[in-house]
């Protein structure tokens, strides 16, 4: 248990909360010395999907029934398609979702859930992920309020590294 720094990415640590969700997916923080923790995402494997992403949309909607359990109703349910072609063409979907025009998503916003956030957190988010047509993975991300400010310091942590 416990986290690693990423060799790639500075800020962002990867490892096992004391307390994992049941389910085996991948965990991971960004903490900034100066900002501290501003997010903590786990990601949950859809190893085969069909073109109209049914299984991932599937993922998606069962972890935001989960979270519904505990923090309320969401906010808002994302279910966007930026283009007409993907909208007549549902067998698209995933290849759609890759070149990020659509977006499948739930989100509960402080101040606009049922329940207050706990421990500054501004917002959770669960979203679909393509990898590519055919697999992908769904995304809980627990953003806190200092995530602009830690983003930001981030940045210039790469780019100190050039």
């Amino acid at each position: 248990m416990g986290f690693e720094e990423s060799e790639v990415t500075p800020g962002v640590l990867r490892g096992t909360p004391p307390k994992p969700f049941s389910e085996p997916g991948e965990y991971a923080i960004v903490a900034t010395p100066e900002a501290g923790l501003c997010r903590i995402r786990a990601t949950f494997d859809v190893a085969t999907v069909n073109g109209a992403g049914d299984q991932i949309k599937a993922k998606v909607d069962q972890l935001a029934e989960t979270l519904q359990l505990k923090y309320g109703k969401h906010s808002t349910k994302i279910d966007y398609i930026s283009r007409d072609v993907y909208r007549r063409n549902a067998e698209f979907w995933m290849m759609a979702l890759r070149e990020d025009s659509v977006v499948y998503a739930y989100d509960w916003s402080s101040g606009k859930t049922e329940q207050a956030m706990p421990n500054r957190l501004a917002n959770i988010e669960v979203v679909a992920n393509a990898i590519d047509s055919s697999s992908g993975f769904a995304a809980i991300n627990y953003n806190f309020d200092n995530r602009e400010a830690c983003m930001t310091e981030a940045k210039k942590l790469k780019a100190a590294n050039l």
